[in-house]
């Protein structure tokens, strides 16, 4: 509530808007133009995979959920987009949403929601308001009592979850097996996993402590743990650097703000594969990646030791492995105009 952050929403806001009306133009610019290619199609879907994971959430804090709240929330549209891409990948057509609120109507949602909230943050812990509903004709056996005790946030919150439950049902009805694909499975493997090692009851748990602050310390030093003994083959002033780097990173963000950078592009990273998959026309059968599926899990243990670190790293590694694939689907496109 405060004007800062009521400006930097509004500000996210008006970028989601914009993002928005780039990603619905580039498309249809590049076909009319003749200019489509594997690498447009690859960042077209994997860049709203995660912008929508990170909006998503931003959304559900700034309706006042709790942050276990939101979390759920991300989570639930994380499992729904790998399904979607691995159906894409698979049988050539891509379901994102439903009929009542598609993609499109979501980034307008993140935009104007973000919006409204920064230019009226009071009315986020008003109550749905069941009286006036029935006022404007809504039949009164539809608003039970307890919709009385629901937030407006709660309320939306709960609608969020049916849409991504509808569209998680509508792919199973397309195709079943589509759950024990690899990437399915992998993101699932890295929900449970920051769940379980990040966050106990909103809380950092106790496997997160700073060794790389105590490594260097006289008081740690002689430590008999693998973590610190491990820690201790690094140079002091590699050690040093990287408290610094993450000295600084927690004070410019708070935990929350970590998490929830790294559990975007922990999932992200995963739902890039079937994406990329799409673009090279390989068959999710043949196209398994054991070892990217690794790195998710080892970016959320790493973020046990070290939040900051494991954040900036989760960033660092998506990046490249968007790079990567973009170098590729390119020298794949050169080769067939050969």
């Amino acid at each position: 509530s405060s004007t800062p952050g009521r400006w930097l929403l509004i500000i996210a806001g008006f970028l989601n808007l914009i993002y928005c009306v780039a990603d619905n133009t580039d498309g249809r610019h590049a076909r009319r133009t003749k200019q489509s290619s594997f690498v447009g199609e690859y960042l077209d879907h994997g860049l709203d995979c995660v912008t929508s994971l990170l909006s998503t959430y931003l959304l559900g804090s700034a309706l006042g959920l709790e942050a276990s709240q939101a979390a759920i929330a991300l989570f639930a549209i994380s499992f729904a987009t790998v399904l979607s891409h691995v159906v894409n990948q698979e049988k050539g057509f891509l379901i994102w949403g439903n009929r009542a609120f598609t993609v499109d109507e979501a980034m307008l949602a993140f935009g104007f929601g973000m919006i409204a909230i920064g230019i009226c943050p009071q009315w986020i812990p008003t109550m749905v308001p069941v009286d006036a509903m029935v006022a404007l004709g809504v039949p009164e056996q539809f608003l039970t009592a307890a919709l009385r005790h629901v937030r407006v946030g709660e309320f939306l919150w709960y609608g969020f979850l049916v849409a991504q439950f509808s569209v998680v049902i509508t792919l199973l009805k397309i195709d079943r097996t589509v759950v024990l694909r690899p990437s399915s499975l992998a993101l699932v493997g890295n929900i449970v996993a920051i769940w379980y090692f990040t966050t106990t009851h909103g809380q950092p748990t106790t496997l997160r402590t700073d060794f790389l602050r105590n490594a260097i310390g006289a008081e740690y030093g002689q430590s008999s743990t693998l973590v610190a003994q491990s820690l201790a083959l690094f140079p002091q002033f590699v050690m040093s650097g990287l408290q610094l780097v993450d000295t600084a990173l927690n004070i410019v963000f708070s935990f929350e703000a970590q998490w929830v950078i790294l559990t975007a592009c922990t999932s992200s990273v995963i739902i890039h594969a079937p994406i990329a998959a799409k673009c090279y026309k390989i068959t999710e059968g043949t196209d398994n990646r054991p070892i990217l599926y690794t790195v998710p899990l080892a970016l959320v243990t790493f973020f046990t030791v070290s939040s900051g670190l494991g954040s900036a790293i989760a960033v660092v590694g998506h990046a490249i492995q968007i790079l990567w694939n973009v170098n590729k689907l390119q020298i794949r496109g050169e080769k067939q105009h050969k």
